[in-house]
């Protein structure tokens, strides 16, 4: 059976958000996972930390016996970041 990564992007907000917005957003992944979960169709997903806590790793010299670089920090060059996935089992 396929396998597919259902990637969660959203933009990243500049403040926290409030009980019930951060509520209303919850209750939409909790009725996905209810969902999709008694149709058998979810085989694993995260939630992602935010950009701040981002570590750039970069290889230089090929993948074996290369400098491996890291580098701490947000990167994110567009409007909005990856905050989790869902791996999906679907026919």
């Amino acid at each position: 059976m396929p396998r597919y990564a259902a990637l969660i992007y959203s933009a990243e907000p500049t403040t926290a958000p409030s009980p019930e917005q951060w509520g209303a957003v919850m209750a939409e992944y909790m009725h996905f996972g209810e969902v999709a979960g008694a149709a058998g169709v979810i085989a694993g997903g995260e939630a992602l930390q935010d950009t701040g806590t981002a570590t750039t790793v970069h290889v230089t010299g090929g993948a074996k016996g290369g400098d491996v670089i890291t580098t701490d920090g947000p990167f994110a060059e567009t409007k909005e970041a990856l905050g989790g996935f869902y791996l999906i089992d679907c026919k």
